[in-house]
């Protein structure tokens, strides 16, 4: 499959905050609520606000954050 070199940093983003925001809202959302019988829709709705959040903050933020890592020096 062959997809544009203009595509990569939005897949790239849409894709971390994807499996991140999963992640996190599943871990808080069984932190603060346990397993109760409304757990699916309460994660759902936890997991797109989520999203909502960090997406755009991974958008922005991303190519400041590389910007610093790349001033490191790093050695072999």
């Amino acid at each position: 499959m062959a997809i544009k070199r203009k595509w990569f940093r939005l897949i790239m983003v849409t894709a971390s905050v994807f499996v991140f925001s999963f992640c996190i809202s599943l871990g808080m959302t069984m932190v603060n609520n346990g397993f109760t019988p409304d757990f699916l829709l309460v994660w759902l709705r936890n997991w797109l606000v989520a999203f909502c959040f960090a997406f755009p903050a991974s958008w922005f933020l991303q190519p400041i954050i590389a910007h610093w890592v790349h001033k490191i020096k790093f050695s072999d």
